[in-house]
């Protein structure tokens, strides 16, 4: 294994070979002679600073590689010219390295990862923008997690990348911090033919087919060739580092700056510091150099290619390189952990529980479907040609029966639709019990069998039959009891009954059209029963008021108002699971004020058990069913529920309002407890509000109230526990261990 130290003498070496024609090629002219000082810093901040120090008071130096110019330092805080106003580099900042794994991933059709950050400068310099890059390229990022150096348990991380079914995982990482993790993965069984590794640099002890994104360092032109040739020959046995390579630019860079400042100025002016600095005049001048063609940004930050290595039984080989406009090239094959090049998917394979057009069930389905449809095409048509001509008793009693029961049938389906999203939305307390599908069914079968008297009384009593209204123009028939106040009596029961059915329908789809949009089917039950209330007056019109010789004119607009109400109330209860928008789940409509954070994306609620690890989850979210408390008219809502324990917030946003902010608490004013009143609830204050949140199961809120008790919030005892949401105690208990 190759020591740091060992690194840092080829790169001296390197430099030695090469010092005398790099500086040669500067200055063909030989007007002024650049001296070379090499001095060793032991890899200290203090022994650095001190020889740093001695070099400028013993030796005057003028510049120095490696400090205000660097070839190795890739943190994205030293872009930030407040600070580091005279600071460039020959090597690429960390934020573009992240921006390239993730135009990598997008180039290799990978739409998922995992990724794994290490709480360190080098972790978490760059690799938000991979974050934001990934998400602009339509990649999903299905965990995010993160660990300490030195962290010897990660259960917990490689727990939640397992759950997430992510196979493709991203380290942000030195090779030396993540080696513990790495290999913590694949005792767990999570390196292998199936799983892919990429990482900004890697070792060799890691794993077969480890993916590692490195800046471009050997580029293969004429200089490179010239200075490789030159290093070989005065250290044959010694290999060349990519860091050699990379100092040797930055030497170049510094020299050739040095000298245009000198033919401004003069060389005195140099040596007496008697110069205004000007960075962007002198240093960030384009040059082809060893590495290839190195540019700067304003930032002094190098625009440079990155290339793509592959390990594999301990050799790193070249596959790819992404140049400065992200354009990948192929340079080599790619060998995966199994040996081969085939691409390996980016997430757990799941089996299609989906009747495809293609498979068994779907060409059973649609043969089922296709009968169906058939069978009632020619019940319509029998059915409305048998209407034609003169109508008979039985066609009369049939088109009583079949139309009430249609009619039911819609509307009492509908209504106890409705009726589970009141029950769940709109009541001030959760119901003590499910309600299912089978209590559903006896309503709706209640309801049926109500009628179902009804009809079976009119029926026996005094059934409608063809009646004969003849004029001296003109007859007609219509179809009516024999005992024309019978006819009425049982007329206005059946009206009167489907009219508070109808009534029924219209205030649970009225209450319940505001609640969440992936529930919005609600809105459509609405404009149904409206508009079945408007047809149903227009229908009663024409069939209980005689219209003389304009009969058969309003039969025609009676048929017509029934196949409109018919078309419109299909088109309306099919168009819920139609709409796109309709099926956004709660997370996929959530769009706020509260974003661009730095927690993980989509990633999974961290298991019970787990609460040694805790602290290192900064970004916690879930989708959550939540109640205002204290407030008599407050119903359960769908929020985003995000939990930021390194920042010290949590945030509730209303999934059904997009584009508005949500509320923002402060963890060390936020109180909580496990609620007494609802179940598997915590309740929340701040400020005076309180909120409950309600989870799906015991282990879920169980795992919440861990992560509220290792954040800076407070928890209340047990006696405070809010029913209406006002506490009534004000004993607090701290858990921040503080």
């Amino acid at each position: 294994m190759r020591t740091f130290g060992t690194t840092i003498q080829n790169v001296v070496n390197y430099i030695r070979a090469n010092e005398a024609a790099v500086l040669n090629g500067i200055d063909p002219n030989g007007q002024h002679t650049i001296e070379l000082v090499y001095t060793p810093t032991n890899h200290t901040q203090l022994l650095t600073t001190i020889a740093t120090l001695n070099s400028i008071q013993n030796d005057n130096i003028v510049a120095a590689v490696g400090d205000f110019a660097s070839s190795a330092s890739t943190s994205g805080q030293l872009s930030d010219k407040s600070l580091y106003s005279y600071f460039f580099r020959t090597i690429a900042d960390d934020p573009s390295q992240g921006i390239v794994i993730a135009q990598y991933l997008r180039y290799m059709g990978w739409k998922s990862a995992a990724l794994v950050t290490s709480n360190d400068a080098y972790g978490q310099s760059g690799f938000g923008t991979f974050l934001t890059t990934a998400q602009s390229l339509g990649i999903t990022i299905k965990a995010n997690q993160a660990f300490n150096p030195g962290q010897a348990d990660f259960s917990f991380l490689l727990d939640a990348i397992v759950a997430s079914g992510s196979h493709i995982i991203v380290i942000a990482s030195t090779a030396s911090a993540s080696l513990p993790f790495v290999r913590a993965a694949n005792a767990r069984g999570l390196i292998g033919p199936q799983w892919v590794w990429v990482a900004p640099e890697a070792h060799q002890d890691m794993a077969n087919g480890m993916i590692y994104v490195y800046p471009q360092a050997k580029s293969f032109n004429a200089a490179f060739n010239a200075s490789l040739a030159r290093y070989n020959q005065a250290y044959p046995n010694a290999p060349a580092s990519n860091y050699g390579f990379m100092f040797l630019d930055c030497l170049t860079a510094l020299a050739r700056g040095v000298i245009r400042l000198a033919q401004d100025v003069s060389p005195a002016d140099i040596l007496s510091r008697n110069y205004r600095p000007n960075m962007t005049r002198y240093f960030l001048e384009p040059f082809d150099g060893v590495t290839g063609r190195i540019e700067y940004d304003r930032n002094g930050n190098r625009i440079a290619a990155f290339s793509v290595y592959n390990w594999y039984n301990g050799t790193s080989s070249l596959v790819y390189d992404v140049l400065p406009d992200k354009t990948v090239v192929p340079r080599g094959p790619v060998r995966f952990n199994d040996g081969t090049s085939n691409v390996p998917r980016d997430s757990t394979y799941q089996e299609p529980l989906v009747p495809y057009w293609s498979s068994p069930s779907g060409i059973a389905l649609t043969v089922l479907n296709v009968i169906i449809l058939a069978a009632i095409a020619v019940a319509w048509v029998v059915f409305n040609i048998a209407a034609l001509g003169d109508p008979t008793n039985v066609g009369c009693q049939a088109s009583l029966w079949l139309f009430t029961y249609g009619f039911e049938l819609v509307m009492a389906s509908s209504a106890a639709k409705a009726y589970r999203l009141w029950r769940i939305f709109d009541n001030r307390y959760i119901s003590a019990g499910k309600i299912g599908n089978k209590y559903l069914f006896a309503g709706v079968a209640v309801i049926m069998l109500i009628q179902t008297v009804i009809l079976a009384v009119w029926n026996g009593v005094g059934a409608q039959q063809a009646i004969l209204v003849s004029r001296r123009t003109y007859f007609f028939f219509r179809c009516a009891s024999i005992d024309a106040n019978f006819n009425m009596a049982l007329s206005a029961v059946t009206i009167a009954y489907n009219a508070l059915l109808l009534l029924a329908l219209l205030f649970l789809a009225y209450k319940t059209r505001n609640i969440a949009m992936n529930f919005n089917e609600t809105s459509f039950l609405f404009y149904t029963a409206q508009n079945t209330f408007l047809s149903g007056a227009v229908v009663a019109a024409f069939a209980f008021f005689d219209f003389g010789e304009s009969h058969l004119s309003g039969l025609i607009v009676k048929q017509v108002v029934i196949i409109y109400s018919v078309t419109f109330a299909f088109t309306a209860l099919s168009k819920a699971p139609l709409d796109p928008n309709a099926s956004k789940s709660g997370r996929n409509a959530f769009s706020s004020s509260v974003t661009n954070t730095t927690g993980r994306i989509g990633s999974t609620t961290p298991s019970a058990g787990q609460g040694q690890d805790l602290k290192t989850t900064p970004f916690v979210q879930e989708t959550l069913a939540c109640k205002k408390l204290g407030s008599l008219m407050s119903t359960w809502i769908n929020h985003n529920v995000m939990l930021f324990t390194n920042v010290g917030y949590l945030t509730l946003v209303n999934t059904k309002e997009e584009g508005q902010a949500g509320t923002v608490i402060q963890l060390t004013k936020l109180q909580y407890d496990a609620s007494e009143s609802f179940a598997n609830c915590i309740e929340i204050w701040a400020k005076g509000k309180g909120w409950a949140l309600q989870f799906e199961t015991a282990d879920q809120r169980e795992t919440w109230l861990k992560l509220l008790g290792a954040s800076n919030a407070t928890k209340k005892s047990s006696a405070t526990s809010s029913t209406g949401g006002a506490a009534t105690s004000n004993h607090r208990k701290s858990t921040t261990g503080a």
